[in-house]
């Protein structure tokens, strides 16, 4: 294995886990996905990038696909009951940080 370390294409196991940081950045994150999935300059760092991205559309398609489904079956009327029911929990419980803001309180009607 040592042989192939000379190589411009090695990428080491924490080169992996700073990509994997590094692309959980929201908006910084993003962009340098799509800048290493298309950049020329490592092939492995460039079809990691590609696989992370391909694995990050494939869980926004499922959630799309969940939420949609949530919609048709329950109803909108169900599903604002889940929705407020969730709000209630979030608030009632105590926030480590000091306060919490609920994305989901701009949902409700």
């Amino acid at each position: 294995m040592a042989k192939y370390r000379g190589s411009s294409n090695y990428i080491g196991a924490w080169h992996y886990v700073l990509l994997d940081i590094l692309y959980a950045i929201p908006v910084i994150g993003l962009i340098m996905l799509l800048v290493h999935s298309f950049s020329q300059n490592n092939e492995n760092r460039r079809h990691y990038a590609r696989s992370y991205f391909a694995r990050f559309l494939t869980a926004v398609i499922i959630i799309i696909a969940v939420v949609l489904i949530m919609y048709f079956t329950l109803g909108e009327a169900e599903l604002n009951r889940i929705i407020n029911e969730w709000n209630r929990i979030i608030n009632q419980a105590p926030s480590a940080v000091g306060t919490f803001s609920n994305p989901l309180n701009t949902i409700t009607t």
